[in-house]
């Protein structure tokens, strides 16, 4: 029973709902909670109550967090990709973002985010802009060939940063190419099948290049899932 009330701890710690502070004053009442239960009869029905509030009220939060986040995800959302990311009606497992759309809010850095401290935030604007297809570019020129395509997970996306700061953006800017940018969240294996699946409406000059960004970590979480 320890054992199980420790792990539903860390799963409140990891899902965000418990904040470090909480999560290490929670550890020892689950313990003093658990001897009293075992070595004294008369505080076992008081331990017992005490511990099935209390994971009654952790289940109740984190209930209440999945359903708000599936109905309020803007409100949830500190980045504009998170907001805007969906499943591809192309390939079963990958990803797309919601076409045609221009968003922009105050963001702020994944470390901040998993701290839980709002003081450790350093806004910044951010604008995050799809075309029709779903991917992060400002405009498509259909009769202009590209010099350059960029491949690749949130890195090349460019996650957290504005659209002038991507990876395709300084591309564009500073060596005067013509750049598309076709990163999305996912594995090897799902932006290779995004690669195949473009191809017919992106038209490549015959001297263009393909920049496939490969970060050994999304290798390695490829072999966990």
């Amino acid at each position: 029973m320890l054992i199980c009330l420790i792990c539903a701890s860390l799963l409140f710690f990891c899902t965000g709902v418990l904040t470090p502070s909480y999560f290490f004053l929670l550890l020892p009442i689950i313990v003093v909670s658990f001897i009293s239960y075992d070595r004294f009869a008369a505080a076992r029905r008081l331990a017992s109550g005490l511990l099935c509030s209390l994971v009654s009220i952790l289940f109740s939060l984190s209930v209440s967090d999945l359903a708000l986040r599936y109905f309020f995800n803007d409100g949830f959302s500190y980045r504009p990709d998170d907001q805007l990311i969906e499943y591809s009606p192309i390939w079963q497992g990958a990803y797309r973002y919601k076409p045609n759309q221009i968003v922009e809010k105050m963001s702020w850095g994944d470390l901040a985010n998993f701290s839980c401290e709002e003081n450790n935030r350093e806004y910044r604007k951010v604008k995050f802009i799809t075309d029709e297809h779903g991917f992060r570019n400002t405009t498509i020129m259909p009769n202009i060939a590209l010099d350059i395509v960029v491949l690749g997970d949130s890195f090349a996306l460019g996650s957290g940063v504005t659209q002038s700061q991507t990876f395709t953006s300084i591309l564009a800017s500073e060596l005067k190419k013509r750049t598309y940018n076709l990163a999305v969240p996912g594995t090897p294996r799902s932006q290779v099948r995004d690669l195949l699946a473009e191809m017919s409406h992106l038209r490549i000059s015959n001297t263009g290049k393909l920049i496939w960004m490969i970060l050994k970590v999304t290798i390695w979480m490829k072999y966990l899932q």
